[in-house]
């Protein structure tokens, strides 16, 4: 009963219950060790080295995740994902192990603190895509849909328990048992990707399996050429780029006021551990109640000043009152916004560039702009802490001023979405035509002018996109095209409408298993009612 209720609830359907159980604990307890370990060796490496090491660290951090970006191209078509993962939890798991024995029984030297600081920033990088890369080969397209946001709250969940968990440990035995923790937990993930494994992946027939796990080389040149030759791109690299920057200064900002008032490691990690999940709710309550209706009000230009506004009204609060909670608040402002509308909205603001053109660029933007970013951080914090050796608080200056700039980016890329938006629908329309014939037209139809009266190559070509363009304006325009001629169109549709719940489109559904004879119909108006009709999965 408690199941078939709690399978209706969150649509999961008959034989999925099981490993979508297993993925989420899987991502719980990555995120959960996330939080963990973070306040736990920051509060370390504060408290032995002091804020002013942090700008060498961002640079080790840069230069590692680079090179650890390339090497990742270079291992993941060798190498099954589930040896990849399993190997990488190994050996962090080991590398915590020896971390709790270093706390306990030998004292930490700075290249010990170094190592540990890069470890986990690798480590936060490393685990939590190779989980996405198996979530990927397990759920097809369909799945991912319907359990990905499901799945997904098990990451959200972990950073709640994970921070808050460091606050009780911490608290009542050290930051030694923390670690031993961390290092328990994250071994706990190992049979889970070998379960997935057996009861899912193995389970798929050998094309299906080639097909998802097949994991094509990122060629960065080629996609720093695509950066440069897309003004919207350019414009979201750019973007990136900025937001990680002053991410970075707020963050030295945030652990420099904190180690001034906790010197104890134990006293600072517990406060460390408290604020990160304090900022995960905040961040999970705006997700929820916020950030759909605020896209849907404003759209995604207007959403995206969001995050840089609050940090700038921060910022000039923190130059009237230059204390650890006016810090705080700006801290919390940086990751409960950058988690929920900011990233809905970069997001959306980078679907107007084709499926090909994104897969080859977005990686490029995530590892090699951000990781460049950390290193421009490291570079400035050292040239104002060290070389002009003036007081952190000026870095508020500089973070003013990036702010201007990222708000300069914000207007430019509102041209050159709308601007990429047209060229790319443009050249789905018009399908096989060259850039030549597409120039001299003079009127390019629009999405609901091919829905209403396109030909049947034009309206595939566009359905093939739905997944990154349509909006629930295009949704009753779509659900007409159940009533054309073409069967390849009506099962296209039929992919594409999981998301419309309605008593008129199931009924439309519904006559479509009993009249229709295309066996690729029927089977994608059976998945839709699966997922919609009231009626049993047997039945």
């Amino acid at each position: 009963m408690i199941e078939k209720l709690y399978r209706r609830i969150f649509k999961i359907r008959e034989g999925e219950l099981k490993v979508v159980l297993i993925m989420q604990l899987y991502i719980f307890i990555i995120i959960a060790v996330l939080l963990l370990v973070k306040p736990t060796i920051t509060a370390l490496f504060l408290s032995q080295l002091g804020a002013d090491s942090l700008p060498y660290a961002y640079l080790l951090v840069a230069a590692a995740a680079t090179i650890y970006s390339f090497f990742n191209n270079w291992i993941t078509p060798r190498f099954s994902s589930k040896t990849i993962a399993a190997t990488t939890i190994v050996l962090f798991s080991l590398s915590f192990f020896a971390l709790y024995y270093i706390i306990n029984h030998a004292s930490m030297g700075e290249g010990a603190l170094y190592f540990y600081y890069l470890a986990f920033s690798l480590f936060g990088v490393m685990v939590t895509s190779q989980f996405w890369v198996i979530a990927n080969i397990v759920f097809d397209l369909r799945e991912a849909k319907r359990l990905f946001g499901y799945i997904g709250a098990g990451a959200i969940a972990g950073g709640i328990v994970g921070g808050y968990l460091t606050t009780i440990i911490t608290a009542s035995f050290g930051n030694g048992i923390v670690i031993l923790v961390a290092a328990i937990l994250l071994l706990l993930c190992l049979p889970l990707v070998f379960i997935i494994w057996k009861i899912r992946v193995e389970k798929l027939n050998k094309y299906i399996k080639e097909k998802r796990n097949t994991h094509k080389k990122t060629k960065y040149s080629s996609a720093l050429k695509l950066v440069i030759k897309s003004k919207h791109l350019a414009n979201l690299a750019l973007l990136v780029g900025i937001s990680v920057l002053v991410a970075k200064l707020v963050d030295f900002q945030f652990n420099d006021y904190s180690h001034h008032v906790y010197t104890n490691p134990d006293d600072l990690a517990s406060f460390f551990g408290f604020w990160f999940s304090t900022f995960n709710i905040v961040a999970l309550l705006i997700q929820m109640l916020l950030t759909n209706r605020l896209l849907a009000r404003f759209g995604v230009n207007s959403n995206l000043l969001l995050l840089p506004l609050g940090l700038t009204l921060g910022s000039f609060l923190l130059f009237v009152f230059p204390e650890l909670w006016v810090v705080v608040l700006i801290k919390g402002i940086d990751i409960s916004f950058k988690q929920s509308i900011n990233k809905a909205a970069f997001e959306l603001s980078i679907l107007p560039i084709s499926y090909e053109k994104r897969k080859l660029s977005k990686p490029f933007i995530d590892v090699v702009v951000d990781s460049v970013a950390t290193g421009l951080a490291g570079f400035l914090l050292l040239f104002v802490i060290k070389k002009l050796n003036i007081d952190s608080s000026y870095i508020t200056l500089i973070i003013l001023f990036f702010l201007f700039i990222w708000f300069l980016l914000i207007y430019r890329l509102r041209e050159s979405y709308f601007d990429a938006f047209r060229k790319n629908i443009k050249s789905i329309i018009l399908g096989g035509f060259n850039q030549e014939e597409s120039k001299s037209e003079k009127s390019i139809p629009s999405i609901i002018d091919v829905f209403q009266s396109g030909s049947e190559k034009e309206i595939i070509n566009l359905l093939h996109h739905a997944d990154e363009k349509f909006t629930d304006v295009y949704m009753p325009y779509l659900v007409n095209l159940l009533d054309h001629p073409s069967n390849r169109i009506k099962a296209s549709v039929l992919k594409e409408i999981h998301t419309v719940k309605s008593k008129a489109v199931l009924e439309k559904v519904k006559i479509l298993t009993e009249t229709n004879n295309d066996d690729e119909v029927v089977y994608e108006a059976m998945e839709y009612l699966l997922l919609h009709s009231s009626q049993k999965d047997v039945k």
